[in-house]
């Protein structure tokens, strides 16, 4: 059974209350005729249903002002996290990643002061350098696939599925496998997305530094699922 509301106990104490005074009075006709003593006990009587009445009414009031109060915030926290899921999946749609994955991956890059628009802007550049080359032979990613990516065995292809996360940390990758220079490194990630040297530090050691920081942000909760 389902607990009562507040507006459901309000009412009922106003009914109890209602029926409480309608015995006393009963009993005040009774305490008339006991002369003084039983008028001034009546009173007395009387006058503390009156202070008891004042406080259920006092204390419905405070009820539904509150009750008012939290309802106008739950529909701010609503309305609030709405806008958060739609920007989520819009963002998700353009990088290839699913929203689960993309708050993960912000997790990480909020500590280098990357929010979640900055990333998924990165991201989606790493997308679009990609496609670009795979349609057209063209585009930012021409040095790395000309002369990094025969380095490590990697062909455009490889990256055809890849998600905008995903693809970003087997660029990085390849390229300490190369051995490049941080310079080298620096020039071919601002090909690639003009943010994307903000998330060196998270890419390092295949991506440790995102790896930390989503993993922490799950187990505190903080991450919305798929589902949700």
């Amino acid at each position: 059974m389902a607990a009562p509301s507040t507006e459901d106990l309000v009412i009922q104490m106003r009914v109890d209350m209602g029926r409480l005074e309608a015995d006393l009075r009963a009993a005040n006709t009774r305490l008339d005729a006991m002369g003084d003593a039983g008028r001034n006990a009546g009173d007395d009587v009387q006058s503390g249903m009156s202070k008891a009445r004042g406080s259920v009414n006092d204390f419905g009031t405070a009820a539904a002002a509150a009750g008012a109060a939290a309802a106008a915030a739950l529909a701010g926290v609503i309305a609030s996290t709405l806008e958060t899921v739609e920007v989520l999946n819009r963002l998700a749609g353009q990088t290839g990643m699913a929203t689960e994955e993309l708050q993960y991956y912000a997790a990480g890059a909020r500590m280098l002061g990357v929010d979640q628009q900055e990333l998924g802007d990165v991201f989606k550049d790493v997308q679009d350098k990609i496609g670009d080359f795979l349609d057209t032979g063209a585009g930012g990613m021409v040095d790395f696939f000309e002369q990094v990516a025969p380095l490590v065995g990697l062909t455009a292809e490889e990256f055809r599925h890849l998600g905008g996360a995903e693809a970003l940390q087997l660029v990085y990758d390849s390229m300490e496998k190369v051995g490049l220079s941080s310079n080298q490194i620096v020039f071919q990630m601002e090909a690639l997305a003009s943010e994307s040297t903000r998330l060196i530090p998270l890419l390092k050691d295949n991506g440790a530094g995102f790896k930390l920081f989503g993993d922490e942000a799950q187990r505190a909760g903080a991450i919305m699922s798929d589902e949700l």
